[in-house]
């Protein structure tokens, strides 16, 4: 019978938390003994399957707590006893959770574009039970009803964020290309962009042994080292050549809303359709061809184009997926040792972990290694000796593309550092612990369950699937005077639009008259640029050539609409 791969995977000096599908197990990390599991407990296990699998997880620093997102759910475990202390419903989808170092907040980045912090430890009264509806996409609470507080937003998909280790900065991501780092936790204010992303960014990492660097990855072909506090791009680390052939997932088929496929991203919104066309009276079929707009003249806004709704996706004349696979870089990690500092990263689907020498501006690009696992890598983890343990979707049957039905392959196995070089040894101090997560701690799976597991989801997600009449356009920035193919909607214009302003700012150039919102930016929202300076202090390191700026969230938001 087929095994559910793990989604996450915390180890620790005294316990490990492995998490399958929707259930969690803590481990006894030096005697490999299972200490807890949900699978155990009855109640807890039907209310997980009722759910769905885990989509984001984070354990905090003392291994006390675990916090957990299904769906739109938000979780928070004892570890000790595996207790929920409390569940709070969120009002997205999350894309990836942080919990700070004193162990007192969550942080949420949600597909809307949003990022919330959470009190970890709540008081009753804040936490609402939560329904199986809101697992369909009908929350019963509203984060303010969950003591949260609104940190940040962007105007597309959030894919992911960091917080750096002091705890001053937090540096996130989306899918429209862009890199903000914005102080924490008054994230109105703008330290830097990082731009120069011509697709999605997926992966973030600072080095603990350089925190001055920033890594970003995505869909490029490129790996981006940046000066953070500046935006400066210093280094770019081709890796396309080195990554692709190892891409074995090519993305499902993506179904109109018409065949009933909705990717998730918008599932308020898609309800709230619904209702609307069963409310609207049925119209003869004359009456429908009379009411066609003649050629060259605009149809009426679906809700997919209302200006605003930036989640909202129409697919109607979306193209199918390319044959070719598609690079997502999933994870990026760094490993310093006495035998050099190593990049590691990993790609959605790729059957290889993929590793180089960290790049330096005064030497020549490394050269990128991989190590072959046969079978697609679902994550990777950095454990306390320095080893490196990887999650495998061991039911991946490269042949037909489909889970296999036959017994699973390993699903973790564990690397080596050795003459700077990674190597598979399985066999040495993580013994124990693998024997077990390949063995006791797998957990029953049907084919039917292990289909909608999100493994694969950022491969039909990230991507920007043009429709056809935009396939053999150019870039959407164009070359930042309006020229280049036209945007085919108003949302691509004004996306274009909020992209040439943030660029324009970002190099020292004010926004022209044009630009700028009626009436201005309310000097409510904060200092105007010229007293930026006075936040210098704010920094531990002088920023050279960047520039701090204070945006209140409605002035942004002005200054987009008035683009």
């Amino acid at each position: 019978m087929s095994k559910f791969p793990y989604n996450h995977l915390f180890p620790g000096p005294e316990l490990t938390v492995a998490i399958s599908g929707p259930h969690v197990q803590v481990l006894e990390s030096k005697t490999s003994n299972i200490r807890h599991s949900t699978v155990s407990n009855d109640v807890t296990r039907q209310k997980l399957v009722g759910f769905g699998s885990i989509r984001c997880a984070a354990v905090d620093q003392a291994f006390q707590y675990l916090v957990t997102t299904t769906d739109k759910v938000l979780r928070v475990w004892q570890l000790d006893g595996l207790q929920i202390l409390s569940e709070r419903e969120v009002p997205k989808k999350a894309t990836c959770i942080r919990i700070t170092n004193d162990a007192t907040n969550i942080i949420v980045s949600d597909k809307f574009g949003d990022i919330f912090r959470f009190p970890l430890i709540v008081s009753p009264e804040h936490c609402k039970t939560v329904s199986e509806d809101s697992s369909k996409g009908n929350p019963t609470s509203s984060p303010k009803a969950s003591s949260s507080e609104l940190l940040m937003g962007h105007a597309s998909l959030l894919t992911t964020f960091i917080l750096t280790a002091d705890e001053k900065f937090i540096i996130s991501a989306d899918r429209d290309e862009h890199i903000r780092v914005s102080w924490y936790p008054e994230a109105y204010v703008i330290e830097s962009f990082c731009l120069g992303h011509q697709k999605f960014v997926s992966a973030l990492h600072i080095p603990p042994s350089d925190t001055a660097r920033l890594v970003s990855g995505g869909g490029d072909p490129t790996l981006k080292i940046w000066d953070w506090m500046s935006g400066k791009l210093e280094f770019e680390l081709d890796i396309h050549d080195a990554v692709m052939p190892y891409v074995k997932v090519k993305p499902p088929r993506r179904k109109h809303r018409s065949e009933g496929e909705d990717d998730g991203e918008d599932d308020d919104l898609s309800a709230r359709q619904r209702r609307k066309e069963q409310k609207k009276p049925k119209k003869s079929r004359s009456n429908a061809d009379q009411e066609e707009p003649a050629d060259g003249e605009l149809e009426p806004k679906t809700v997919g184009e209302r200006e605003g709704d930036a989640m909202a996706v129409d697919f109607s004349e979306r193209s199918a997926p390319p044959e070719e696979p598609i690079l997502a870089l999933h994870k990026i990690d760094s490993l310093q040792s006495t035998q050099g500092r190593l990049l590691i990263f990993s790609a959605v689907g790729a059957t290889a972990l993929f590793y180089c020498t960290f790049p330096s501006t005064s030497l020549p690009s490394p050269e990128i290694y991989h190590v072959n696992l046969e079978v697609p890598v679902i994550d990777f983890i950095i454990a306390p000796d320095e080893d490196i343990i990887v999650l495998l979707d061991g039911n991946w049957d490269l042949g037909d593309g489909q889970p296999s039905l036959a017994s699973p392959r390993s699903m973790v196995r564990s690397l080596t550092l050795l003459d700077n070089q990674l190597v598979d040894r399985d066999a040495h101090r993580h013994s124990a612990l693998l024997t077990a997560l390949n063995s006791a701690a797998l957990l029953n799976a049907t084919p039917e369950v292990l289909s909608t597991l999100d493994i694969y989801t950022a491969l039909n997600t990230l991507p920007k699937w043009l429709s056809k009449s935009q396939e053999d356009g150019t870039s959407e920035t164009g070359d930042g005077k309006g020229k280049g193919s036209a945007p085919s909607n108003l949302k691509a214009l004004g996306r274009m639009k909020r992209k040439q302003a943030m660029i324009a700012v970002a190099a020292g150039h004010p926004l022209q008259e044009a630009e700028a919102p009626e009436g201005g930016v309310d000097e409510a929202a904060g200092p105007s640029v010229e007293t930026r300076d006075a936040k210098k202090p704010r920094s531990d390191a002088p920023s050279q050539g960047g520039h701090k700026m204070e945006i209140d969230s409605a002035a942004c938001t002005s200054i987009v609409e008035g683009s």
